[in-house]
């Protein structure tokens, strides 16, 4: 989740292929505003869409056979891009209790808005990734969306991801400060490095970055926030003790 542009699709994009690169069912449901994440997965508007005309679906299991496959483990739930549709929270509700009881991990990408989809996004979802990067606006339009949704938030299955870094510059650490003063037990914090010309190279291909680069430290930054996800109880990582000082 994230209340701006920081990078959520992203991100969905390389675990999703993380994930179904290890062997697990995996389906994305992507509920980003037009349906832009699709140009990660190389979706077309000819693909058929498991999203286009729900609200006229009488029988819901039938929307499992319109997933677009990227491969035989990672299918994405999605309407045309640029598409206007949206889904209300109760069909919304219908297509993700079908679609967890038919995947191993399912991951849910919401767009940059505080509505009731995103409060059940949330309520639904054993972790949660909060998305910065560096930028004092987003900042705080993040701090914002917080309030908003404090009725359903829960920080401890939140991990933060600060996204886009450059390890060489100062804005991480203005990041970081605004983070430790938010004062909430977050369940990790994780740093994903900026990995350059990848990230739009590697559009409208059947991989992505954290499969298919060669920037070992994007790739390393990955890894932790990918072992995060599989471990409730994990442990601090050196990131996060260092950021508890």
């Amino acid at each position: 989740m994230s209340n701006c542009s920081s990078g959520k699709s992203f991100i969905t994009w390389n675990i999703a292929h993380g994930f179904a690169s290890r062997g697990y069912n995996t389906s994305v449901i992507n509920l980003d505003k037009g349906y832009s994440a699709n140009i990660y997965y190389s979706i077309d508007k000819e693909e058929e869409s498991a999203l286009k005309h729900v609200s006229k679906v009488k029988n819901f299991n039938k929307i499992l056979d319109k997933a677009y496959y990227v491969n035989e483990n990672l299918r994405i739930f999605t309407n045309e891009l640029c598409s206007g549709e949206e889904l209300n929270n109760e069909e919304f509700l219908k297509i993700l209790n079908l679609v967890q009881a038919d995947s191993q991990i399912t991951i849910i990408d919401c767009k940059s808005e505080i509505n009731d989809l995103l409060k059940s996004a949330i309520s639904y979802s054993s972790s949660i990734l909060f998305i910065f990067d560096n930028d004092n606006m987003h900042y705080n339009l993040n701090e914002r969306m917080l309030k908003k949704i404090n009725d359903v938030f829960n920080s401890q299955k939140t991990i933060v991801v600060l996204n886009n870094i450059f390890y060489e510059g100062s804005e991480l650490k203005n990041t970081i400060k605004f983070i430790k003063n938010m004062e909430l037990n977050f369940r990790d914090i994780v740093t994903i490095k900026n990995c350059g010309a990848a990230a739009t190279d590697m559009m409208f291909t059947d991989t992505c970055p954290y499969i298919s680069s060669k920037d070992e430290k994007f790739k390393n930054d990955m890894d932790e926030l990918m072992n995060s996800l599989k471990s409730k109880g994990k442990k601090k990582t050196l990131f996060q003790k260092l950021f508890r000082k």
